[in-house]
């Protein structure tokens, strides 16, 4: 077995096992909004159950994501997959009183909705995790066309890469990303930006024509 074929039998079965105390922990939250929680802390439990819930959904998605074999492409509005993108990291983004702002129109490109989604919630995710001490995390979605493709670019105001390609320290998030977006038959790179942060660019074929299949 490869290297890669052990990475990913091991996350399905870290997906497996994690199922399970995630639902064990959205019962408790549940039980503690039932008996009637201290003042002031309704907010936080309507946090950790949009979390759990949200945390749910994405260990479910995960072995579709890591399925081997081809994936079926189809037009997708930019507009939709980021609009629930962000609608997955609301919660997490409020407590980090920061902020995204998407600059429009966005385009339809070739991909698969699922996994593209998933990329770019944990691009978001990843661009949060490693904000700045102090420094609320202000992310900025946007799209450029270039003949025939699009790229889509989520930059924040973060910690950033020492070097381009210096990705090893952002986790599982970023590896993930990397392998929806693959799987949407694009492709991902990082950057750092000028003074901080980092541009994650995510490149997709723009729509035209009937749907299609990776091969």
């Amino acid at each position: 077995m490869t290297q890669t074929e052990l990475a990913e039998t091991f996350c399905l079965a870290l997906c497996h096992d994690l199922r399970s105390p995630v639902a064990t922990a959205a019962a408790a939250v549940k039980e503690l909004g039932r008996l009637g929680p201290p003042v002031g802390s309704e907010r936080f439990l309507e946090i950790a159950r949009e979390s759990l819930s949200r945390a749910d959904a994405l260990l479910g998605a995960l072995p579709e994501l890591l399925e081997p074999g081809s994936a079926t492409l189809q037009a997708v509005e930019l507009e939709t997959v980021v609009t629930a993108a962000r609608r997955d990291v609301r919660m997490e983004l409020e407590l980090a009183r920061g902020s995204i702002r998407v600059t429009r129109p966005l385009p339809r490109v070739i991909a698969h909705p699922g996994r593209l989604r998933i990329a770019l919630r944990n691009l978001v995710h990843n661009a949060i995790r490693h904000r700045r001490t102090d420094v609320p995390p202000a992310i900025v979605i946007r799209a450029w066309r270039r003949s025939g493709s699009c790229t889509l670019t989520v930059a924040d105001n973060g910690r950033g890469l020492r070097v381009p390609g210096a990705e090893g320290g952002l986790g599982i998030g970023v590896a993930l990303a990397r392998r929806a977006i693959e799987g949407s038959g694009g492709r991902l790179a990082l950057s750092p930006r000028t003074r901080c942060g980092t541009v994650a660019a995510v490149t997709l074929p723009l729509a035209g024509g009937p749907s299609t299949r990776r091969p």
